[in-house]
Formats: structure tokens, C-alpha cells, sequence
């Protein structure tokens, strides 16, 4: 039930407290998507594959031979596929073994092909939402990042703990798990910086010396795992790991546009021969049957 029934469906919203309401509408997108079985297929992909599923067993497996084997592949794989994963996940588990299946049901969305009108428009009004939800807000707060203009996560180091953590939330701020990804890429960094703030921090509260002291003692220890299990990698790129994506977008938000258009090109540029295609094969006239000749029998 995890896997087929949305968690924001069965429990509401997650990661509502965050300041970014684009980032709560991302995460909970995300959680509808990516982990459940019918809709990691699409909003309305999803259904119009059980409506075709449907089908077959009610009018078409008798002149379909395969359709027993499939009638028992489906329900097997799903059984299987969701037995296997080692523990539950209440926000489901689709996206560990199912996907072979999602994608033999996108398989049967175009082998359906060319749809009804009334289907045709579900299903690419469908693909807009999934896109806008599932592909475009994504790559956007992907792509967030400090700069000058904006600040986005901010860090604090709790002294009784030793430990980082999220520091005063602002109005751009997005959920802890986002901060905890944004934090795995400047760790070292916010060590070394740490390290220094620490070094000119004068208190006359022995209590409170004693506390830098040992944060200062772990901060030095975690820094020193880039020597022993990086090989100095972190210390030869200034502490900090940035991906093609970081290269991409810059430290300024503006060059973010450039992919997210390109992006958003891409798209209408599909729907557009998905839609040109559906025109040219409804005006298609259809083809001739010629008619079946009279076998001629000889009678005893």
C-alpha cells in the first residue's frame, strides 16, 4: 500500500515547515512521483495505464495468446519487487525494483497510440503537470545556491554536540535534507572557517573555553579525514565539491536560466510532435481492405 497509494495522500504534507514554499511543494511532488508505482508513470499516465490493463481483461485477453503471461507477470513483479526491498519505507519503495515494470507501462501508453481525443488531451494536459512538478521545479531549486544577493542555507555549530547544523532559517531557506545535501559539499570548508572563527573566540567562562576547545579538537579531527580517506582531494580544490550542475549555474542565479529555457525548449518542443503527430493520423484516411475472394470448393 506504501508503494501504490501516495504518502501525501495517506498523511499530508512533509517538509512544511521550511520558509521556501517552493520547496515544499518540490519535496512533496517529489515524494508523489519518484516512490509510487502508478504515478512515477505520470499524473495521468499512471491511470490511463490501469484503464488499459483494464481493458485487456475485460474485453481483449481472448484474442491476445501473451495475455496470460502477462496477467500473471504483473502481480508477481509487484509482489516480488516490493518483498525483496530489506525494510519499510513508508514513503514507498516503487523506485528500488519497479522501474523495469513503470517502464513496460510507458511502453503500452504509446503502443495505445493513437489515443481518443478526450484521452489524448488527459494525457498531454498529464505531461505538463509532470514536467512543471516532477522535471523544471526540480532542476530550479537544483540550482539554488548563496550568492551575494541571495543566502539560501545557513550553518551553525552547536558546542555542546561539536556538530553543524542549520543556522537561522531565511526567507529563501529550503528542508533540513536539502540543507544536509548543500552541507555534504562544503563540509571541509565550513571546518577550516570554523577552525578560525573559534581561534579569535575570548571568553573568561572556563566552562565555555573548555567547550571551544573540544569543538575546535573535532573540528581539526574531521578535517584531517581529507588526508586519510581523500588523499588530500578536498584540500587540492579548496575544500568544497561542485558538480557539473554548480559549473552550469554559476555563482550568480541569472546563468541558471540559460539550461531551465533550454529545458523548457526541449519540452514543447516534444509536445509539439506529440500533438503534430496525433493531427497527421487523425486526418490520415484510413486504409483499404480489399475485399476477400470466394474460395471456390469442389463438392463430392
Amino acid at each position: 500500500m506504501d508503494s501504490i497509494v501516495p504518502y501525501v495522500l495517506r498523511s499530508g504534507l512533509v517538509y512544511a515547515g521550511q520558509p521556501n514554499p517552493a520547496g515544499v511543494l518540490r519535496d512533496n511532488a517529489f515524494g508523489f512521483y519518484q516512490v509510487n508505482l502508478i504515478f512515477s508513470m505520470g499524473l495521468v499516465g499512471g491511470p490511463f495505464v490501469l484503464w488499459l490493463l483494464w481493458g485487456f481483461v475485460r474485453r481483449r485477453s481472448a484474442i491476445l495468446p501473451e495475455w496470460p503471461f502477462w496477467r500473471v507477470l504483473i502481480p508477481c513483479a509487484v509482489l516480488v519487487g516490493i518483498g525483496v526491498v530489506g525494510e519499510r519505507d513508508s514513503f514507498g519503495s516503487a523506485h528500488l525494483t519497479l522501474i523495469p515494470l513503470e517502464v513496460l507501462g510507458l511502453s503500452l501508453i504509446a503502443a495505445a497510440f493513437p489515443w481518443r481525443r478526450v484521452a489524448a488531451i488527459a494525457v498531454v494536459a498529464g505531461c505538463i503537470v509532470d514536467f512543471s512538478l516532477g522535471v523544471f521545479l526540480q532542476a530550479r531549486l537544483e540550482a539554488l545556491e548563496n550568492t551575494l544577493r541571495q543566502t539560501v542555507f545557513t550553518t551553525g555549530l552547536n558546542l555542546g554536540y561539536r556538530t553543524f547544523q542549520p543556522g537561522s532559517p531565511t526567507r529563501d531557506g529550503l528542508s533540513d535534507a536539502a540543507w544536509g545535501n548543500w552541507f555534504a559539499k562544503h563540509q571541509f570548508a565550513l571546518c577550516r572557517r570554523y577552525i578560525g572563527i573559534l581561534a579569535g573566540y575570548r571568553t573568561p567562562d572556563a566552562e565555555a573555553r573548555e567547550a571551544v576547545s573540544k569543538a575546535q579538537a573535532q573540528l581539526r579531527q574531521d578535517l584531517n579525514e581529507d588526508a586519510v580517506y581523500w588523499q588530500g582531494w578536498w584540500g587540492r580544490h579548496d575544500d568544497t565539491l561542485e558538480f557539473l550542475g554548480d559549473d552550469v549555474a554559476g555563482t550568480s542565479a541569472w546563468r541558471a536560466v540559460v539550461p531551465q529555457a533550454l529545458l523548457m525548449f526541449l519540452f514543447l518542443a516534444l509536445m509539439g510532435a506529440l500533438v503534430r503527430g496525433m493531427r497527421q493520423i487523425r486526418l490520415r484516411p484510413p486504409p483499404r481492405v480489399p475485399p476477400r475472394a470466394h474460395a471456390r470448393g469442389s463438392r463430392r
